[in-house]
């Protein structure tokens, strides 16, 4: 074995070692993020089945999918407390919920996350929402992780070459981790690249989303609302999401990864699209 193809060969390995790090992270995240993901689908369905029975639906048979308690003939959670922290009850002339936060009386709002700004204003009657990366976000850490991804893609296919393989454990824990790096960027270039605004319409008691990525608006998504709620996704971290309730589906979650100060927001946007 020439010098050449030993260190070829170490190179490999450490390819492979790298990629093992990243597969057992990957695994760990994935976990992770389904915990969250099963906690806010309970919470969206809890929403769902309260603004079902506002509509006039029969509460038989109709339990809070996080407690298991059933609901009364109140349009409301029957046991708030575990998932939603301010439950809200979604009766025929709109949803009802009492937050911590009074409604500014301005014609604008903006609030921030960590990774990206949220603008709402009113055009008229009509209240748009931006959301919006943050600059740092954009054009510093999102890039940088998205060069990781692609610089550890590279690098697995430069060792395919037979002087440079490694062993083949090694190679398909190195394939796994190219496959999850590709996952990444594709995963996460919308919420570098892309943006999102929110049209509320309350003469047509309706919403459409709008999403833009490089600069291109994608297929706008309608919505016939029901109603606007803030509620308390997870508890460990304590997140909270704007959630709309639709007529004859289920319930939207419009924006994620808010704090208990952002509840501003359900109030502000309550108070000019109340159905």
């Amino acid at each position: 074995m020439t010098l050449r193809t030993a260190r070829s060969r170490r190179r490999g390995i450490a390819t492979g070692e790298l990629g093992i790090s990243a597969v057992i992270i990957f695994i760990i995240s994935v976990l992770v993020i389904r915990s969250f993901a099963a906690k806010t689908e309970a919470s969206l369905e809890c929403v769902t089945t309260a603004a079902r029975i506002g509509e006039g639906a029969s509460p038989q048979g109709l339990n809070c999918p996080v407690s298991g308690k059933p609901f009364m003939s109140l349009p409301v959670c029957p046991d708030p407390d575990r998932h939603l922290r301010w439950s809200p009850r979604f009766d025929r002339d709109g949803s009802r919920q009492e937050l911590p936060k009074a409604a500014p009386q301005t014609a604008g709002l903006e609030i921030g996350r960590k990774g990206s700004t949220i603008a709402a204003r009113q055009q008229g009657s009509t209240v748009i929402v931006d959301i919006r990366p943050r600059i740092w976000w954009r054009y510093l850490v999102g890039p940088i992780l998205h060069l990781v991804c692609i610089l550890y893609t590279i690098a697995f296919f430069t060792q395919l070459g037979p002087k440079d393989r490694g062993p083949k454990g090694v190679m398909v824990v190195s394939l796994i981790a190219a496959v999850i790096s590709v996952w990444s960027l594709w995963v996460t270039v919308p919420g570098v690249e892309g943006s999102q605004a929110l049209e509320f319409d309350p003469a047509a008691g309706r919403v459409t989303r709008h999403r833009y990525l490089f600069g291109k608006e994608l297929a706008p998504e309608i919505f016939d609302a029901r109603g606007v709620a803030f509620v308390r996704s997870r508890a460990t971290p304590e997140t909270y999401s704007l959630v709309l309730a639709v007529r004859g589906a289920r319930a939207v979650e419009l924006v994620d990864g808010l704090s208990e100060e952002d509840a501003v927001l359900g109030s502000w946007l309550r108070a000019r699209f109340p159905k």
